[in-house]
Formats: structure tokens, sequence, C-alpha cells
């Protein structure tokens, strides 16, 4: 869920860094031996500088993946099972800090509805600043 003039093809920092942890996360449950699943938080890298040049969001916790109407993007198989699919949520750093502290519903509570939309917006308003 990248914005449309989002330059998939960059390997500049700046544009590649949502590509970038996709990987990173993909490979983590095989390289660590563990799992990964909602609510999960994730930081960016030890130092808990921001991601790139062009945002100072540094940490993703895992949410279900949505659509723009908000529906749950789940796949139910001829077998009755169901795949849930999540999708990372960029937070900065205090967003990252009250979670942890409190919930994540706690945290989405204070979000306005707009900035709950599964387009990464790398300017958003920080909610726990």
């Amino acid at each position: 869920y990248l914005p449309k003039s989002w330059n998939i093809r960059s390997e500049d920092e700046k544009d590649y860094w949502p590509i970038r942890y996709l990987k990173i996360l993909a490979r983590l449950p095989i390289d660590l031996n563990t799992w990964l699943g909602f609510g999960h938080t994730i930081h960016g890298n030890e130092d808990m500088t921001p991601f790139a040049e062009n945002t100072e969001l540094n940490s993703f916790v895992l949410v279900n993946a949505v659509n723009l109407l908000y529906e749950n993007l789940d796949l139910r198989l001829s077998s009755g099972k169901k795949i849930i699919f999540y999708q990372l949520f960029p937070l900065y750093q205090e967003e990252l800090e009250y979670k942890l502290e409190n919930s994540l519903d706690d945290l989405l509570d204070l979000f306005e509805d707009d900035d709950l939309l599964p387009v990464l917006n790398i300017k958003r308003k920080n909610y726990c600043k």
C-alpha cells in the first residue's frame, strides 16, 4: 500500500525502506526461529533512528491487512481453513512506546480514521508527541 507516486524501482533508501523491511520481516521467522502475528512490534534499527531521511517513522506494528473500505483481507480456502494477511503499520518512536506501555487498541483509538488507511503516509501526524 505505497502511494501511487512512490518510486518502487529506486534504490535510494528514502524510496526503498518499505521494501527492505518487507524482505527483512519475511526472513525473520526462519532466521530467528520465531513467528510474527497481530500486534507484534518491530524496531527499525537498534538506535531507533528514522527509516530514512524523508520520514520520522522508525518502527512497525503488525495489523490485519485491510482494503480501503477497512474490510479484512483474509483468504478462505476450499478446505475451510482461513489465511490471515497482515500489513506493516509504521509508527513513530513515541507511538511505539505508548503501544508497549498500554495496548495496540489504546494506540489505535487515538488515531483519526484517515490516518488508519492502509496507504503509507510518511508525513502523517504523530499521535503521541
